[in-house]
C-alpha cells in the first residue's frame, strides 16, 4: 500500500479493507476521512460481505463532525469497541443510523492520523456470540488504521509535489516547463493530423515601475490577479500559464490565427478594465502567432515573441498579430 503511484491508493485501500473483513469474517470495513476545508466527516471507502447491505448513498453524503470531539471519545486509546447493547456516543450518533447495529453486533473504530493530525476513521463491524475483539485482533486493526494514515499522507504528499512540480507557486498557472511540455505536445499533433493551435503570449507594461513605485508585495497581488483573470477568460480545453516574470503565455488548440485574436484582444480588455489594489491602471501587450506546417515549439514561440515586441513597439496595451 506504501508502494502504490497516487492513482493506485484508493484501489490498494479497498483491496485492504475486503482483506481485512474476509479475514475476520466481518459484516464491513469502511473508512471515514475528514475533509480539510468543511471538517466534515466522509465515508469513502467500504467493502461488504456477501448479504450485507453497502451503505450505498451514504459514501456521498458528508456529516458535520469535528476531529477533536472524536479524538474526545477515545479517551487517549487509539481504538475503542461500541456494541449494540451499549449507547452510541452522541458524537457518532449517525453511524447508528447507518449500521443500524444488531444484537450480537459490534464495530470497533481506529482512529486514522496522517502525521500528528486526526484526519478519519477506520470501522469494523462484525456478528458475533462471543466477543470477537481480542487484543490481538485490536491491535492487527490499529496497525491497519495507521498503514491507511501513512498511505494517505504519502498520496498526499505525493500529490502536493506532483502539483508544485508543474505549477507556478505564485499564481497556480502551469510553469514553463509544463507549458514547453504542452508545446511539444501540440506540435506534434498538429504535425501528424494536419491540424492547428494558436499561441497567445503577453507581459504587463511597465510591471518594473509598478514594482519600484508600490512594492513587491503589490505587483505580486497584480500578477495573482492577472492571472485569475485568465483563467475566467479562457475555455477548459485552454493552457494557461506563467513564462517567466511577468510574461504569461496561453495556448489555443484547434484555433486559426482569426479566432485568436479576438480571444487575446477580450482578455486585453479584461485586464485594462479591472481594478487592481493599485491605484492605476494595468495594462498588457500582447503577441499572437499560429502554427504553420513544419514548425518547431521554438519557431512558433519566436514569431509570438516578435509580435508581442511589435504590439510595445506600438505604443503597448494592443494586441498585435505575426503572420
Amino acid at each position: 500500500l506504501l508502494t502504490l503511484a497516487p492513482e493506485e491508493t484508493d484501489e490498494g485501500i479497498l483491496r485492504t479493507c475486503r482483506g481485512l473483513g474476509e479475514f475476520y469474517r466481518a459484516d464491513r470495513v469502511f473508512l471515514c476521512q475528514f475533509e480539510d476545508v468543511s471538517q466534515q466527516l466522509k465515508i469513502s471507502h467500504e467493502w461488504a460481505a456477501v448479504g450485507v447491505s453497502p451503505l450505498q448513498d451514504s459514501t456521498t453524503r458528508k456529516f458535520p463532525l469535528l476531529p477533536q470531539a472524536v479524538a474526545t471519545l477515545f479517551e487517549g486509546a487509539p481504538s475503542v469497541v461500541l456494541a449494540a447493547d451499549g449507547e452510541m456516543p452522541p458524537a457518532l450518533e449517525f453511524l447508528s443510523g447507518l449500521l443500524s447495529l444488531q444484537a450480537k453486533q459490534s464495530l470497533l473504530l481506529a482512529m486514522v492520523y496522517r502525521g500528528d493530525r486526526m484526519s478519519g476513521l477506520l470501522g469494523i463491524q462484525m456478528t458475533a456470540t462471543a466477543n470477537p475483539w481480542t487484543p490481538q485482533r485490536i491491535n492487527t486493526s490499529e496497525l491497519i488504521a495507521n498503514l491507511f494514515g501513512s498511505a494517505l499522507a504519502r498520496n498526499e504528499l505525493l500529490h502536493s509535489l506532483t502539483y508544485q512540480a508543474v505549477h507556478d507557486q505564485l499564481t497556480g498557472l502551469y510553469n514553463r516547463h509544463k507549458l514547453e511540455s504542452f508545446m511539444d505536445q501540440e506540435v506534434a499533433r498538429c504535425t501528424r493530423y494536419g491540424s492547428t493551435f494558436s499561441l497567445v503570449i503577453f507581459d504587463l507594461d511597465h510591471f518594473k515601475s509598478i514594482n519600484d513605485r508600490f512594492g513587491h508585495n503589490e505587483g505580486d497581488a497584480v500578477l495573482a490577479g492577472v492571472s485569475a483573470l485568465m483563467k475566467e477568460g479562457i475555455r477548459e480545453s485552454e493552457i494557461a500559464g506563467r513564462w517567466g516574470g511577468e510574461e504569461f503565455l496561453i495556448i489555443l488548440p484547434e484555433t486559426t490565427l482569426d479566432c485568436a485574436l479576438p480571444v487575446a484582444d477580450r482578455l486585453r480588455s479584461s485586464i485594462e478594465s479591472h481594478r487592481f489594489s493599485i491605484p492605476e491602471r494595468v495594462t498588457i501587450s500582447v503577441g499572437v502567432a499560429a502554427f504553420h506546417p513544419g514548425d518547431t515549439p521554438h519557431e512558433i514561440i519566436q514569431r509570438a515573441d516578435a509580435a508581442l515586441y511589435s504590439a510595445k513597439e506600438s505604443g503597448r496595451n494592443c494586441v498585435k498579430a505575426a503572420f
